[in-house]
Order: C-alpha cells, then structure tokens, then sequence
C-alpha cells in the first residue's frame, strides 16, 4: 500500500470509492460529511482534500471528464446523412452545452492546479483543448479552433 494510502482517513475507512463516487457526482464536502458520518466518523473536509489529491483518483476525475466531453461532442456532431467521413453541425440549445463546458473547464482547471504528475497534466490540458474545440463548434463560429490552439496541443 503506498504512504498516501497508509495516512488516509478515507482510504483507510474501506469506503474510498463511496466518497470517490461522490466526488465524481460533485457532492459538496458538507454533504458527502453527512452522507459518510456512521461509516467514517470524525470525518473532516481537510480528509477529503487530502484524499483527493492521490494520483488515482485524479486519474479517476480525469476519466470522467474526458467521457462527459466525449458525450458533448457526441451531441453536438452527427454523421452527415450524405456522407460518414464528414460530419455536421446538430444545433441544440447552445447555451446548456456551453454552462456545462464551462464547468467541465473549472473542474479540470480545479484538477491542474492541485496535481503535478506530468500524465495528469497532460491529459487535463488535452481535455481543456478539447473544451475550446467543442465552444468554437457549439457557439458555430468556427468549426476547428485556429491554428495556435491546435499547435498546443503537440
């Protein structure tokens, strides 16, 4: 078991991926608290930031970021009925898909700031490219971001 894993209230518990699934769901600390307070008792906000911060569970958020970006895309970009090689615009309501990139965007932001294994930051940053492409598409401005957003991603 490694260090992180050995200090953690909440690893130690044997209820991690009860509070990771809360995590994942956006359940504020106070909550996922009161949620966890019979099985975890004496557990603190200060438990759950410590907790958060192991590389597999911002491995975890990672994943769900990037399939909850996926599914926006899947969304807003349908195979052309003319052709399958190029796809086509589908317009929705732009405003919902854009509050909800917008908070995918903070949250990988949130992610960036309080990890420094270089993977995760590549695979934040890359979801964070992916967030711009899909509000150049969403908004129909543009359907690909200008070169120099394309050439950070290399």
């Amino acid at each position: 078991m490694n260090l992180y894993r050995q200090k953690c209230k909440v690893c130690q518990s044997g209820f991690a991926a009860e509070v990771d699934d809360l995590l994942r769901q956006g359940k504020p600390y106070n909550e996922i608290i009161f949620l966890m307070k019979d099985k975890i008792p004496g557990l603190r906000s200060t438990h759950i930031t410590a907790h958060k911060k192991h590389p597999t569970v911002i491995e975890s958020e990672i994943t769900g970021l990037q399939q909850t970006v996926a599914a926006v895309r899947q969304s807003i970009v349908t195979p052309s009925p003319q052709s399958y090689a190029e796809p086509i615009m589908v317009r929705r309501e732009p405003v919902d898909d854009m509050q909800l990139l917008e908070r995918i965007k903070e949250k990988a932001t949130m992610l960036l700031d309080s990890t420094s294994d270089p993977g995760s930051i590549q695979k934040l940053a890359s979801v964070i490219i992916e967030i711009i492409r899909l509000k150049y598409e969403v908004t129909g401005t543009l359907y690909a971001p200008p070169p120099k957003i394309l050439a950070l991603e290399h």
